[in-house]
């Protein structure tokens, strides 16, 4: 029996995207890379709807300028963060029923002379995979938010199967929020366990 052929969709910055390219070919994956953002639009039109099985949105080197923290922070979030909001609603049409979505935490300036509050970083992120399931309702689409140090092995074996890598998960979640009192940690796992279903 021949194996299952998977379209993968990789985004983010060149040398993020190879990598993970690679590992996701391994494992008989084909895939579509765009380490341009400008380009995710044109790429996903050409894809036409319900073209893609597995979505890994990677995390892109950030650019800051501006002549105060607020201008650089502004311009931290508009570039990393809140441009994964809108990578995600070009992207949104294209998944299949069933798709993997893996968010790869990790947006960081090249330079730390903004505020930074990873906590916060990854909450967003958070909402952005409630924004998904919200959407994408009654389409069954798994997705899941993982560290950035993650190799990009294990991110393609997230991607194919994402519960094959549900324990690592769930002590991820242990490590982002170490100052959480087991109420609050037992929630956050809940909600984990929720997303991957």
């Amino acid at each position: 029996m021949a194996a299952i052929t998977r379209t993968a969709l990789v985004t983010g910055s060149p040398e993020r995207v190879a990598a993970v390219r690679a590992a996701l070919a391994d494992r008989d994956c084909e895939v579509v890379p765009v380490d341009d953002p400008h380009a995710l639009v044109e790429v996903c039109a050409s894809l036409g709807h319900g073209a893609i099985d597995l979505y890994v949105q990677l995390p892109v080197d950030v650019a800051v300028s501006g002549g105060t923290v607020v201008s650089r922070l502004h311009a931290f979030l508009a570039s990393g963060l809140l441009a994964r909001f809108e990578a995600v609603s070009a992207v949104l049409g294209i998944l299949r029923p069933n798709a993997s979505v893996v968010l790869v935490a990790g947006n960081l300036p090249a330079e730390l002379t903004v505020p930074d509050d990873r906590q916060a970083r990854i909450s967003l992120l958070g909402v952005l995979v409630q924004a998904i399931l919200a959407d994408t309702t009654p389409i069954p689409v798994r997705t899941v938010v993982v560290d950035h140090e993650r190799t990009p092995g294990e991110i393609a074996a997230i991607a194919v199967d994402l519960a094959a890598d549900h324990p690592r998960v769930l002590s991820d979640v242990a490590e982002l929020y170490p100052e959480m009192n087991y109420a609050d940690w037992r929630l956050a796992v809940l909600s984990l366990a929720a997303i991957e279903s």
